[in-house]
């Protein structure tokens, strides 16, 4: 049986493009982590329309490919007008605060400026408050894993 060379060939480039495109289809996690021996009370407010239900898991389970749960209606409150969001992050517990492109599409670089959708972050608890605002949000994640950027309140 005769094969087209035109046509093998096309599909071979087709093969490598999608390759190539899925490299980089990936997103950073932003998460805030509670490693006090205290409930952590969590604020922010989103650049846009609040739609996504806050995420949690166990802290112990962060760097594992364990998912994580909506937390429920009962532990959280939107305002969407304000686009502010109160919650209440137990003793060892992780919030999944945000998922971004990586800038300059690499995972060590946090995430793309206009893809981080959150402009204020206020963390309170029995060791005191850290209040961030506009860019030192998105900055005061650091990289602890190939794609997980954590802020740890102590």
């Amino acid at each position: 049986m005769k094969r087209s060379y035109p046509r093998q060939i096309a599909l071979v480039l087709l093969a490598l493009s999608a390759l190539s495109h899925s490299a980089c289809s990936f997103l950073n996690d932003l998460v805030v982590i509670n490693a006090s021996a205290d409930t952590l009370k969590v604020t922010y407010r989103s650049r846009g329309r609040v739609d996504a239900t806050p995420r949690t898991k166990p802290a112990a389970e962060v760097f594992e490919s364990v998912p994580w749960q909506p937390l429920p209606d009962t532990r959280y409150k939107t305002d969407p007008d304000t686009r502010l969001t109160v919650l209440t992050l137990n003793h060892g517990e992780a919030l999944l605060l945000a998922q971004c492109s990586p800038g300059n599409r690499q995972p060590d670089n946090g995430c793309v400026p206009e893809d981080f959708r959150i402009d204020e972050l206020v963390l309170v608890g029995a060791n005191g408050e850290i209040r961030l605002t506009g860019e030192e949000v998105r900055t005061a994640f650091e990289l602890k894993s190939k794609h997980i950027f954590t802020l740890t309140y102590y």
